[in-house]
């Protein structure tokens, strides 16, 4: 059971982290600086990224309770 629920967390854990890498980028990308004065379309670029972690994050609670749910049910037969 464990090993089922390691190995569908892969897959988000893997999403969280490459969003995060392009949320870095953006942040410190210095050429978005010169070539539009505003700030705007970096901050929405990053409040999207930001969306997107939020989304995955609630997949894996939704996984995470699945699981939990099913290891009681064999646990405990309930």
């Amino acid at each position: 059971m464990i090993e089922d629920f390691m190995a569908e967390l892969e897959q988000p854990i893997r999403a969280i982290k490459l969003l995060t890498i392009f949320m870095q980028e953006q942040v410190c990308d210095d050429c978005t600086f010169f070539i539009n004065k505003d700030q705007r379309d970096k901050n929405e670029n990053t409040l999207a990224l930001n969306y997107a972690i939020e989304l995955v994050n609630k997949d894996v609670l939704k996984l995470k309770r699945k699981y939990y749910k099913k290891m009681c049910r064999e646990k405990y037969g309930k």
